[in-house]
């Protein structure tokens, strides 16, 4: 629903006193194209940049890509659908819209180039990142941001470190593990269990995997469990209730020695970037898991927010 602003008139002493009251734009929440739709185009401006700093970045996203279609070769928007895309973890969507940007505003917005090398690099394509970066620092304009070209020299020694361990004989040999695994998005905190059971978190959005425990406000994330079957890893599932719940994040598990309790965060969400999380504790019982505790004061802190628990 659209808001305009809000005036109330005061009479005091025979001075007249006119109290104006911002409201807010828009609606959060509902189908940001409707709410496009219905906005002229200032406010639709606004309402995308209000999605951008509450941290919805999947709806941001949609309103970025709504106003490029109303103008296909505006810099400024380019460069936020880019900045949404890097808010949603979606790396190389991220450096493809910087590199629009930096190419619509022909060359005179740094950041942008220096963010493409940077979401390249994030989504693995280090020597590309490289040619990025060497571009940004040779540019004419590279000298006029002194800190992000002090970065990028930065990355580049930091490459130069990883290419010097290459040619050494390594002790051992990291794989990525395959989509039965990881998903698109981020999958962190993994724990073993018995040598044979994998337990971690994922912000996985695959709802034919995750419809239980989807919101339709905000992206959460859940404890994702694999077992081994035939010598490779099964199709990985959420666990169930209560562990995991449709309105609040879960994620980080550990495990008592015995696996009879499991410890990890619960995260209340009022935006993704207003989170409040403590550490809870639940108990083993039969096939499944008991209610969840919240650990008291000597763990979680009142002020503070409280995560990664380890046993």
């Amino acid at each position: 629903m659209v808001m305009n602003s809000a005036s109330a008139v005061l009479k005091k002493n025979g001075v007249i006193i006119v109290v104006l009251c911002l409201l807010p734009l828009v609606s959060m929440g509902g189908n940001v194209e409707d709410q496009m739709d219905k906005l002229p185009p200032l406010k639709k401006k606004r309402y995308a940049k209000q999605l951008l700093e509450a941290g919805n970045f999947f709806k941001a996203i949609r309103a970025y890509q709504y106003l490029i279609e109303e103008n296909p070769k505006d810099a400024k928007f380019a460069y936020k659908l880019a900045e949404s895309y890097r808010g949603a973890r979606n790396y190389p969507k991220a450096a493809k819209w910087y590199k629009t940007s930096h190419k619509y505003n022909a060359g005179k917005e740094p950041a942008a180039q220096y963010r493409q090398a940077m979401m390249l690099k994030m989504d693995g394509q280090y020597d590309k990142a490289i040619q990025i970066f060497n571009q940004f620092l040779e540019s004419d304009y590279a000298s006029s941001v002194e800190k992000l070209k002090k970065y990028a020299k930065m990355e580049k020694k930091a490459y130069q470190f990883v290419q010097e361990q290459r040619e050494r004989s390594p002790h051992y040999k990291v794989n990525k593990m395959g989509k039965k695994i990881n998903s698109f998005y981020s999958d962190f905190a993994p724990q073993v269990i018995d040598n044979n059971k994998l337990v971690y978190s994922s912000l996985n959005l695959d709802s034919t995997k995750n419809s239980a425990f989807l919101s339709d406000k905000f992206p959460l994330s859940h404890i994702y469990q694999s077992s081994i079957q035939d010598e490779s890893w099964t199709e990985s599932e959420p666990m169930k209730f209560p562990l995991n719940t449709s309105d609040e994040n879960s994620g980080n598990a550990a495990f008592s020695p015995d696996a009879k309790r499991i410890y990890f965060t619960k995260c209340a969400a009022k935006t993704n970037v207003d989170i409040k999380c403590n550490i809870y504790m639940s108990k083993h019982k039969g096939s499944g898991w008991g209610d969840p505790v919240k650990l008291g004061s000597s763990v979680n802190k009142k002020d503070a927010t409280n995560t990664h628990p380890a046993v």
